[in-house]
């Protein structure tokens, strides 16, 4: 047991002569200071450059403001120099190779941060970790920092930007003649950085270089650490661009409710509400830039509520369009060529619409060209033959031609050209409830319109009026009107779906053009 014990002590004792000592380094560092009471640059000779090695470890990144562009770094921060006053000979101090002295006591390098937006030392003054300094004069530093320094931003492809931000590290007021500072490395090391779910950390870079500013002709050594990172964007594409993608077509369903819903500008507006207010949050996260950095992604997004804006609109000319129908104002020809010839053949041939029926647009011709009796006139004089020409006595009457060639039918409905002189007119009697309240002509004006006249049971028949008659011709107005209504919901949708599906490949071919 004895032989145990003393077995260790002897293998503590061999251990601890092995090990620098520090025992009694107070009175060492007490006379080495006194070497340089005035803490001026550690050299015997003036003309001597002071060399100071420099390096920093990235442990986390704590913060990127887009807006303030800056950005706000964890480092563990290095520093080494050699300081000729506090040297000495181990053998003459109980061994003692390593010391630890405070920094208030020793000369340390006035070392800066230069895109710094705090303003502060890269070395402070105030922090407790000593230094360590060995016996050839050695002075190391190992400090942690917090730097917060200025990053230009570039935004074009955000959510999918790589920044890249430099650290420069230059001395404050000694030049080159007094300082050299170089790298401490060739290469930095990243096995110590801390995960960041929002930045990835993708390479690191160390440069020296030797600028000559206005204010002194001598020359400043610094030294550049830049550091590239690269953002994690699932978070911004599931939250903020898939969202605002699904309410951007969520605005073509405009184009597929009924005009008698009442609920297509309702839709149309509170789409476009909430595409602002996502673009809002686009905004207020990136810096308020005019440089040409804006995020291409906010301009798709400022595109996309314009068009929806359009959508807006375009709602607004399909219900003024299906609305008239009740005006019993015909549709002008112009309205007619771009809207049935252009736009409704458009939308045919790329099967968005199906052929339209024409046949108030022929009805609408025939009135427009009256003297027209062709095969049409004497298929109707055959089919309606001894068709009766009085019918329920009501106490108001209205004059109808006597002739035959003025009257055509289709599908039994009689229509009667009004349009003819009082000396071949005989008398209809008409229902109170179809004529009540409404206008008639004189028996010499013109009526520049058709009477509808409907067969009814019991071998009747009853007369509609249009234009200024009342509802028979305003039936094929209404049509008409109805159409127009319809071929533009066809036609915006086509625009609107050809720009919804346009603007993402040139969005994606701007941001492979930018790589």
């Amino acid at each position: 047991m004895d032989f145990i014990q003393r077995y260790l002590c002897l293998i503590m004792f061999t251990i601890s002569s092995l090990q620098p000592t520090q025992a009694n380094s107070g009175p060492l560092v007490e006379m080495l200071a006194k070497r340089n009471v005035y803490k001026v640059r550690p050299v015997l000779n003036e003309n001597t450059v002071t060399d100071v090695k420099i390096e920093v470890v990235p442990r986390r990144i704590l913060h990127v403001s887009e807006i303030n562009q800056e950005i706000k770094v964890h480092f563990w921060a290095r520093f080494e120099w050699r300081d000729e006053f506090f040297q000495w000979d181990p053998a003459e101090h109980n061994g003692t190779e390593i010391i630890f002295v405070q920094r208030e006591l020793m000369w340390t390098p006035d070392i800066v941060l230069y895109q710094s937006n705090t303003f502060e030392m890269a070395i402070p003054q105030s922090q407790t970790i000593p230094l360590t300094v060995t016996s050839d004069g050695s002075v190391k530093l190992l400090v942690p920092r917090i730097y917060v320094t200025h990053c230009k931003m570039n935004l074009l492809r955000y959510p999918f930007d790589t920044q890249t931000c430099t650290l420069k590290f230059s001395s404050w007021v000694q030049d080159g003649h007094s300082i050299n500072l170089v790298p401490r490395t060739t290469a930095l090391e990243s096995t110590s950085y801390l995960f960041n779910g929002e930045w990835d950390l993708v390479s690191l870079t160390i440069k020296r270089n030797v600028l000559y500013y206005s204010c002194c002709p001598a020359p400043f050594p610094d030294v550049d650490f830049t550091i590239g990172i690269s953002r994690r964007p699932w978070f911004y594409v599931l939250n903020l661009i898939v969202p605002f993608f699904i309410l951007t077509l969520l605005s073509a369903f405009v184009f597929f409710i009924p005009p008698e819903s009442g609920e297509k500008v309702s839709l149309a507006v509170t789409t476009l509400l909430s595409l602002v207010v996502f673009t809002q949050l686009v905004l207020a996260t990136i810096p308020p830039a005019s440089d040409g950095t804006s995020p291409i992604v906010g301009i798709y997004f400022v595109a996309s509520v314009v068009f929806v804006s359009a959508v807006v609109v375009f709602a607004v000319f399909s219900l003024n369009a299906y609305h008239r129908k009740d005006s019993g104002e015909p549709v002008r020809k112009a309205i007619r060529f771009v809207v049935f010839t252009l736009m409704g053949n458009f939308c045919f041939k790329l099967r968005f619409l199906s052929r339209p029926n024409m046949k108030t647009e022929n009805a609408q011709g025939r009135r427009r060209n009256p003297s027209a009796t062709t095969e049409t006139g004497e298929a109707a004089e055959a089919n309606n033959n001894g068709a009766p020409k009085k019918m329920r006595k009501s106490g108001d009457r209205v004059y109808a031609p006597k002739s035959e060639e003025n009257r055509r039918s289709t599908n039994g409905l009689f229509f009667v050209n009004s349009a003819l002189d009082t000396s071949n007119e005989g008398t209809l009697s008409l229902d109170r409830a179809t004529v009540e309240g409404r206008r008639w002509p004189s028996t010499t004006e013109s009526v520049s319109s058709l009477i509808r006249m409907e067969t009814l049971p019991g071998g009747t028949s009853a007369i509609q009026d249009g234009g200024l008659l009342g509802e028979g011709v305003n039936m094929d107005f209404s049509a008409e009107w109805v159409e127009v209504s319809r071929i533009l919901d066809r036609f915006f949708l086509v625009i609107f779906m050809a720009m919804f599906c346009l603007m993402p490949v040139l969005l994606a071919l701007q941001l492979s053009f930018l790589n």
